[in-house]
């Protein structure tokens, strides 16, 4: 297996990580497929570790890297979790609700808080990307009160 590192996911390893955002496996959702040989490499590790399948979960850039490990011959399902809510195939992708609340609530914070420090400037800076669907910084923003 190249390389021999990976550690098991047991239940005393993922206690407590279903508040962190990102991966906590340390992988790159692109990078597979940047150098030449690497797809093959992926087979290899999941044929090695006796991997049946694996649940993608992701965006854009995920379900696309996930898509040419299944043309390599990975089982694989894909899930649609993005804050950005633009991908094709799908009405709502999750994540993109709790990215609005998140940024809604925290926009209602600061307009509290500047109120009672006049004068007083309050910035706040949110991800995601412009969508026809509109980003969870647009959609907070208009449900934020004024």
């Amino acid at each position: 297996m190249d390389p021999p590192l990976h550690d098991r996911l047991t239940r005393e390893a993922t206690s407590g990580i279903l508040h962190l955002g990102g991966t906590i496996l340390g992988t790159s959702r692109t990078k597979p497929l940047q150098e030449a040989g690497r797809p093959e490499m992926v087979v290899r590790n999941l044929n090695a570790l006796n991997v049946g399948a694996v649940v993608a979960i992701g965006g854009e850039d995920t379900l696309g890297v996930a898509t040419k490990l299944h043309q390599s011959g990975v089982n694989l399902v894909g899930v649609p979790k993005t804050i950005d809510n633009d991908l094709s195939g799908t009405d709502l992708t999750f994540g993109f609700d709790t990215a609005v609340q998140i940024a809604t609530e925290a926009i209602d914070r600061l307009h509290s808080t500047a109120e009672s420090a006049q004068p007083g400037v309050s910035r706040l800076r949110a991800h995601g990307n412009a969508t026809p669907a509109g980003s969870p910084r647009t959609r907070a923003s208009r449900a934020a009160p004024t």
